[in-house]
């Protein structure tokens, strides 16, 4: 059971309404000093937090001749984030040659493309040809331990320029 957040998740409040009492502490992995797990009674600090399971006690001042805690497993996966797709350049012709991006970091993710933009495969590679002109995104998607990092570039296609001219006479001197 638990808990599970990414790093990604940044500032997680843990604890919310108003019967909330803030003056306890919490204990991670029976070690009061444990820094792998940034924690307070404002929440919890995921992306400061080293990944890991973690046995989280919250210790309430006694109360009589009551202890008073509460016991939370949570778990910290560590999500890629430092993975980025680029198309170079990221302005194309309609006729020009289909690019494929460059992707830095896990390149098992997959591809989410606007409408109207068409791909040929699961490698990211366009079809410019087949897609309409104008400002498209194209986001890369990794699952990575339960958690979902999404990287994006935005592309231009340009139309192809018109060489239709016509004259008013039919012959010239």
């Amino acid at each position: 059971g638990g808990v599970e957040f990414c790093k990604s998740d940044g500032f997680v409040p843990l604890v919310t309404g108003t019967d909330f009492d803030a003056s306890g502490v919490f204990v991670v992995d029976n070690n009061p000093n444990n820094t792998d797990l940034v924690i307070s009674t404002a929440g919890l600090q995921a992306d400061s937090s080293l990944p890991g399971v973690y046995q989280v006690v919250y210790q309430l001042p006694s109360q009589g001749q009551c202890d008073v805690q509460y016991n939370l497993q949570i778990t910290i996966f560590d999500a890629d984030i430092s993975t980025s797709i680029a198309y170079q350049p990221d302005t194309f012709c309609l006729n020009g040659i289909n690019p494929t991006p460059t992707i830095v970091g896990i390149d098992t993710g997959s591809f989410l493309y606007t409408s109207g933009l068409i791909p040929f495969d699961g490698d990211g590679t366009l079809n410019l040809a087949a897609s309409d002109t104008g400002q498209h995104i194209v986001r890369y998607r990794i699952e990575n331990e339960n958690c979902l990092f999404e990287s994006a570039d935005t592309i231009y296609i340009r139309p192809l320029l018109s060489s239709d001219f016509a004259y008013g006479a039919i012959f010239f001197c």
